[in-house]
């Protein structure tokens, strides 16, 4: 019965606490509108184009079914998925007899990267819940279902595809499973799934789905900082530091991980293979979310006070709602709060760039939107439908050209012209007329 009333608090505090956060946007990140826009094409061609590679085809083609209202759904689904995640977390700790199980779980669910991330349409908790399902399962030994769930964790995000590898760790000496008959059983179930999510992926590209990132060009600092602040907040980062000094310390080291050695060994295969894949693609703090549940797990079997453990975890708690810490300024206000209003300025900007290119009357018109570009056309798109008005991103110049020599004004928003550069190698300002002042997020 406490269980029962445990795991209905835990998934509604993680519902409720999203609620005034889902009704905005999609989210920050160009990515989730491009989601959006590449659902809004399926939809109106019945062609898939991968939103960008290796595929994330479980979102895109839910967007394709509901229309201008698909950032909602998909923002509703994430809470849902990080609402269960956290409720099968729950679930297996109490499998691996962990104490304080309800404030771990509610830590998993409040940490400032899951919060923010919980609250947009990416898959990045949805593939999450998909492991810690799949954990559970092999744990109850549903071994045909935790290949389902192992299919789907990969289909929802296929960079996760190398935490199958600590998985078979798990799977000898965590569940202690050694038919070999069990590992074809749950290892072909989960390539059956993903094969069967992947089939429009790999019908469009073949096996051409891995992107050419090229050499990472993110600097050292910004790197350390999306693995610890932009992961924890300031709040966790303290709570991992008072834990990490307890740990060294403690007189009892050596027999906590004796006497928790196999979970504890997994724990940190799972966090090492999370932390091979950022440093290999340092691109968004996000990558690192498969990790938060396993140092959570490392922080549970290692600390044996109960109150010291409830501190770190109320910490990772309010670590979304209070101190924002970046290179520009320290705000009293949490992380969740100052992308809020960057989410909201985004889209007034996008709103005044769409007012402005429009009180040009010009016959033929043309707007290069930069990273406005998924935004405005999944937003606009329906009120700028005339052949002599076109949307384009970051053209090249000999489209530019193309362009001007047809008769078409160019227009851009004011603070591209870096962008463009980078890209396309030209200065934008020479064949156009800049709009509104440059966009700066304020962090």
């Amino acid at each position: 019965m406490k269980d029962k009333i445990n795991i209905t608090f835990i998934f509604f505090a993680v519902v409720i606490s999203r609620l005034p956060f889902i009704w905005n946007s999609p989210g920050l990140d160009i990515d989730n509108w491009l989601v959006l826009q590449t659902g809004k094409k399926i939809q109106e061609t019945g062609i898939y184009r991968a939103s960008r590679l290796p595929g994330y085809p479980v979102s895109e083609y839910l967007a394709s079914f509901f229309g201008n209202t698909a950032w909602l759904v998909l923002n509703v689904l994430s809470v849902l998925f990080t609402a269960f995640c956290c409720v099968i977390f729950y679930k297996i700790l109490g499998h691996l007899d962990a104490k304080d199980k309800t404030m771990a779980a509610l830590a998993l669910g409040f940490v400032q990267a899951v919060f923010i991330a919980s609250t947009s349409n990416m898959e990045y908790m949805w593939s999450l819940f998909f492991l810690m399902l799949a954990i559970w399962l092999i744990l109850k030994r549903y071994i045909g279902w935790a290949g389902l769930a192992l299919g789907l964790m990969v289909g929802t995000r296929f960079t996760n595809v190398l935490l199958l590898l600590p998985i078979v760790y798990f799977l000898y000496f965590n569940a202690r499973i050694r038919s070999l008959k069990d590992y074809f059983l749950m290892f072909g179930v989960a390539l059956s799934t993903f094969a069967i999510v992947f089939i429009p992926v790999f019908n469009k590209y073949s096996l051409s789905i891995f992107p050419d990132v090229g050499e990472s060009s993110v600097d050292i600092k910004s790197m350390v900082s999306q693995y610890t602040m932009y992961i924890y907040g300031i709040l966790g980062l303290l709570g991992l530091l008072i834990g990490l000094i307890y740990i060294i310390f403690q007189k009892d080291l050596i027999k906590n991980f004796q006497r928790n050695k196999e979970i504890l060994i997994f724990s940190g295969l799972m966090i090492l293979t999370t932390s091979f894949l950022y440093l290999k693609f340092p691109f968004e703090s996000y990558y690192n979310i498969p990790l938060i549940p396993f140092v959570i797990l490392v922080l549970v079997f290692l600390i044996q006070n109960k109150m010291v453990k409830n501190i770190i975890f109320s910490l990772f708690i309010l670590s979304p709602f209070v101190i924002y810490v970046s290179s520009h300024k320290t705000q009293l206000k949490g992380a969740i709060f100052v992308n809020e209003k960057m989410e909201n300025d985004y889209l007034e900007y996008a709103h005044s760039l769409y007012e402005q290119f429009s009180l040009h009357k010009n016959n033929k018109k043309l707007l290069i939107t930069g990273g406005f570009y998924n935004c405005y056309l999944y937003k606009y798109q329906n009120k700028s439908k005339n052949e002599n008005v076109k949307i384009l991103g970051n053209p090249t110049l000999k489209l530019v050209e193309y362009y001007i020599s047809k008769g078409y004004k160019v227009f851009y928003p004011k603070g591209i012209e870096q962008e463009v550069m980078f890209f396309n190698q030209y200065d934008i300002s020479e064949y156009g007329e800049s709009l509104l002042e440059p966009f700066n997020f304020d962090r």
